[in-house]
């Protein structure tokens, strides 16, 4: 299994510096257990699997690459987070899919340090990716 899950200790942080926003509807793509929204109130999973949406309020069991507006319009979603696979460019092509469908959110992405280096090879990508 090469899911790895976000840390309880970093999901209260992220939680604690966002709290007082308070979003009334998170929604964490590519969920998993849950854990990076395990300390909101009103989250909405969203993977390919349903083996955790007992742990959400809402849960939708889909490819989120593959979502369409549509698929969120009865949702008052006002936040998106997500620590999405560090595999290749799929965390770039989730965060610009993530932009597309939902241009005036806020989107809080646990990515790998080596995204923000700047290397040569990376700033193409970002620039890609947006």
């Amino acid at each position: 299994d090469d899911v790895i899950e976000t840390p309880l200790q970093l999901a209260k942080f992220i939680y604690n510096k966002v709290k007082r926003k308070a979003f009334k509807n998170v929604l964490d793509l590519g969920s998993s257990r849950g854990n990076l929204t395990y300390y909101f109130k009103n989250k909405i999973g969203l993977d390919i699997e349903d083996d955790y949406k007992n742990n959400f309020n809402k849960f939708i069991c889909k490819d989120f690459l593959t979502t369409t507006k549509e698929d969120f319009e009865d949702l008052d979603i006002d936040c998106i987070v997500s620590n999405p696979p560090f595999s290749d460019l799929l965390s770039f092509q989730i965060l610009e899919h993530s932009l597309k469908l939902f241009p005036n959110l806020p989107h809080i992405f646990i990515v790998p340090n080596y995204i923000l280096d700047n290397s040569k090879n990376r700033s193409d990508d970002l620039k890609k990716y947006n």
